[in-house]
């Protein structure tokens, strides 16, 4: 970011922007042209101007009002990062608070003229912007990009070279996924198909890179017809094996920035895309003659339903994660009984070290989240070197890793002193909730929100909530946050299927107190001895101990002690083989103690 200028001064030049082009409105979202959540630096726009360093936002600016969107997760983290700008927060999904689109609607006048930059939106946002103007007959100006004068020293956008992942790690080639998803545009009734999620395209091309921090993906677009397939890449970063292995899978290379000439020569066609992750200026490129199908992402799907050879990567992922586990929760242990200085900043520091140990290791699936006593509160915790760590209150440590085979993602609160009655009942209760939805068993077709307060019950009753989602989709090799699929209190109709992988987080926040949240991923999976077929249930893949310190036992059913005991006895006799003799020693008091 530029050192020389405060979000308020840089706020206050925007301002000034938009008054001499005449933009009464201008609305700044936490997006990139491939509508990821995570995104380079070059294409924080959102942070650049508020401060605000969180995966979900927008930011709203009037001549004479600034107000910032987002959600619950972020609640405490945004309140403190705009803490000494003029930036009103607006939580989502507190009660009597509206959405941007509605404040918009209420405040903005007949002639006044709305600014956006339309390669920021995703089409369905822009539609609905569209409406909102028409609505209320205000000019939309889609061209609204003054981050080019007020940026100074913008970091570049940053392309490396992708990489081939090998046959016996996905398990599917090429041309048969283009087949699959071929199919699918038959059915749809679409002549052209084009992508933009950076996810697709890497698990459509068994390829993947490192241009986003944090997610294995390559900058890239692509438009699949019934008789071709054109990715459109930075051509510059690609080798010879590269374009080779791209010839052989009937895959032709474009240069990436030839996407919207591309676009703009279509004709008559049915293009096929998912308006949630085309940004609006692609769509807006194609002729009128073109026919529009916005439906969701037949990929979308197709990713999410994992193979066996996926399946199995994914076990194995989780091994090594827990290997990781074990080593660190002892070092801390260690560390903390030698009295030696120990701080967010170097736990995560050590977490790295030794993930980076692993085989086939990738990167981190997320910068990890190390949060001690009352900074676990805050959900996406952003780390401080300056907190150090002693033995008292509660540690939450929330991390993940992209292996060849595999990403994890797994959160763990530890007990590092003596609790007092009242934290051992949350967790407690965050863990029965938790217990709840492993143990849980459904019928086929069964949507994600159905089965969310199967995780929240227990936290009802004494009054607690969370604010955010109990489970998100998780990548093979890709984005941790998988989209299509979840648990949450949203409506979300897509229903959960054998072979998906989604996460079973519940958790309780306490502000300026302490945070806890125990968070597994879980495969979704037919019931063994149901012979109808009819029903689902979960397995619960990840391998890490469950502090025992920190449970009040006599608040759990006979049932809940049982799978409790199952489960640990699993993380040990999985683990144990990569373990040294002292580790296993340690791994065993940690599982019955």
């Amino acid at each position: 970011m530029n050192s020389i200028t405060t979000p308020t001064s840089r706020l206050k030049l925007l301002q000034q922007s938009m008054q001499r082009c005449g933009i009464s409105v201008c609305v700044i979202p936490h997006a990139d042209m491939h509508q990821n959540e995570y995104i380079s630096k070059s294409d924080a726009y959102l942070e650049f101007y508020s401060g605000f360093t969180g995966s979900a936002g927008t930011l709203v600016v009037t001549l004479d009002f600034i107000g910032l969107w987002t959600d619950g997760r972020y609640a405490i983290q945004a309140k403190q990062e705009i803490k000494n700008t003029p930036i009103h927060l607006f939580v989502e999904g507190v009660d009597g608070v509206v959405d941007f689109f509605t404040w918009i609607e209420q405040c903005i006048i007949e002639g006044n003229i709305l600014g956006i930059d339309a390669s920021l939106f995703s089409y369905n946002h822009y539609t609905k912007i569209c409406k909102l103007c028409k609505k209320r007959n205000v000019e939309l100006n889609l061209s609204f990009q003054p981050i080019d004068e007020l940026w100074i020293n913008r970091p570049k956008a940053a392309f490396q070279l992708p990489f081939i992942l090998d046959q016996h790690f996905v398990g599917e080639y090429v041309e048969s996924k283009l087949k699959r998803v071929r199919d699918k545009m038959s059915l749809l009734g679409a002549t052209s198909y084009l992508l933009s999620a950076l996810d697709e395209i890497a698990w459509l091309l068994n390829c993947r890179g490192s241009d986003i921090a944090y997610n294995p993906v390559f900058k890239a677009y692509m438009l699949i017809t019934h008789d071709q397939c054109v990715v459109f890449l930075n051509r510059k970063v690609c080798n010879a094996l590269l374009f080779s292995y791209f010839s052989s899978c009937g895959v032709m290379v474009y240069d990436y920035e030839f996407i919207l000439s591309y676009l703009q020569s279509i004709r008559n066609a049915n293009v096929l895309f998912d308006g949630t992750m085309v940004n609006a200026a692609m769509i807006e490129a194609l002729d009128a003659s073109n026919k529009k199908i916005n439906v969701s992402s037949p990929i979308a799907q197709l990713k999410a339903i994992k193979n066996e050879v996926e399946i199995e990567g994914c076990r194995r992922a989780m091994r090594k994660d827990g290997v990781v586990w074990v080593k660190l929760w002892q070092w801390i242990e260690t560390e903390l009984a030698l009295s030696n200085t120990l701080s967010e900043d170097l736990i995560a520091k050590k977490i790295t070290q030794l993930k980076e140990k692993q085989e086939e290791f990738v990167c981190e699936s997320f910068k990890s989240i190390v949060a001690f006593a009352q900074n676990a509160a805050i959900c996406h915790y952003a780390i401080s070197s300056n907190q150090l760590v002693r033995k008292e209150s509660l540690l939450l440590v929330d991390t993940g890793t992209h292996y060849l085979h595999g990403t994890t993602d797994t959160t763990r609160v530890i007990g590092l002193g003596e609790l007092s009655s009242m934290q051992k009942k949350e967790v407690t209760l965050v863990l029965k909730g938790h217990i709840a939805l492993a143990q849980a068993v459904f019928l086929k077709g069964t949507k994600g929100f159905q089965l969310d307060a199967l995780a929240r019950q227990f936290l009802w009753k004494d009054g607690y909530d969370y604010a955010h989602g109990t489970g998100h989709g998780i990548g093979h090799c890709l984005n941790v946050h998988e989209g299509y699929a979840s648990i949450s209190p949203r409506a979300v109709q897509v229903a959960l299927q054998p072979g998906m992988l989604i996460t079973n987080e519940p958790g309780l926040y306490k502000e300026n107190e302490y945070g806890m949240r125990i968070e597994n991923v879980m495969l979704v999976k037919e019931v063994g001895n149901d012979r109808s077929g009819r029903f689902l249930c979960f397995e619960t893949l990840t391998l890490c101990p469950i502090d025992m310190q920190i449970i009040d036992k006599t608040m759990l059913t006979e049932e809940e002690l049982i799978w409790l005991e199952q489960y640990q006895q699993k993380v040990f006799d999985e683990l144990s083989p990569y373990l040294t003799e002292e580790e296993r020693v340690w791994l065993k008091n940690k599982i019955t103690n």
